[in-house]
């Protein structure tokens, strides 16, 4: 039920207003509320667009967080090290042609990028001079993106065949 009324105020100001009773008054909306002003038509448009900005946002921030999580998920398993191999030596077998100073790896494992596990066989012109079955490297990330600097190298049972001819 609504019932309409009015009076007049000190200054001689006539005020009409509507009281909302019963079912009506639980889905009435009151507009016009003290303090608030009028509404912009462009507000709405404003803070509809400004949500859906913040949204797609956040909703690519964990898009990229996710992908990141799958690379190194991905870096951990056997078969992307096997393909990892694999193209590290080719990137070494090219510039051995240079160099005179063949690298190969027989071994890539570990918790990759952070630290790794790798075989290292290294040749020259005359052969094989330098095997290391297993090496350990850990990269300290506070140089990147600049340099990147190994904190920790350890080399398990190297062995020197003879002394290298570069």
């Amino acid at each position: 039920m609504t019932t309409l009324s009015s009076h007049t105020d000190p200054s001689g100001t006539v005020v009409a207003g509507a009281v909302v009773t019963g079912a009506a008054a639980e889905g009435a909306v009151i507009s016009g509320q003290p303090g608030k002003g009028p509404r912009r038509p462009g507000a709405s448009r404003f803070s509809r667009i400004w949500r859906i900005l913040w949204r797609s946002m956040a909703f690519l921030l964990l898009l990229l967080l996710f992908f990141l999580a799958g690379i190194l998920l991905a870096l951990r398993n056997e078969n992307v090290q096997a393909w990892l191999q694999d193209e590290a030596n080719a990137v070494l077998a090219a510039s051995a042609e240079k160099s005179g100073l063949h690298v190969r790896l027989t071994r890539l494992s570990g918790s990759l990028p952070f630290s790794m596990q790798v075989g290292v066989e290294l040749a020259d012109a005359h052969g094989l001079w330098l095997e290391a079955p297993l090496t350990t490297f850990e990269w300290d990330w506070t140089a990147l993106p600049g340099t990147i600097h190994i904190s920790g190298l350890v080399s398990h049972n190297p062995r020197l065949l003879r002394l290298p001819d570069l």
